[in-house]
């Protein structure tokens, strides 16, 4: 996810299920991926700019509760955002990685 990329599989058909071909988005989203225990071939057109599923931020916006249960609904919901790189960079939290070594 932080470098950004696509990762790509191609792989055979065999009685695994993770031995699957398989083009998965830098969020872990599979994008296309071939049937279980099937030869075949799997291909996806990605649009950089416009072919982007909605992503969630850790920036939090109001929600009012309705319809069925609403006592049970969250009161707020995560911003949704359509940009790749900046969603990755929301998400980052560089407050919990720790120094590794310490020179002397």
């Amino acid at each position: 996810m932080d470098a950004q990329m696509f990762r790509v599989e191609a792989t055979h058909a065999s009685s695994e299920v993770l031995h699957r071909s398989h083009v998965v988005e830098p969020t872990g989203t599979i994008v296309a991926q071939s049937q279980y225990m099937t030869s075949g071939l799997v291909s996806a057109v990605i649009d950089l700019d416009n072919d982007r599923p909605r992503r969630f931020t850790r920036a939090w916006r109001a929600h009012k509760p309705s319809g069925y249960l609403p006592q049970y609904q969250f009161t707020e919901l995560p911003q949704m955002e359509n940009d790749l790189k900046q969603t990755i960079l929301a998400g980052r939290r560089p407050e919990l990685y720790q120094v590794l070594a310490v020179e002397e």
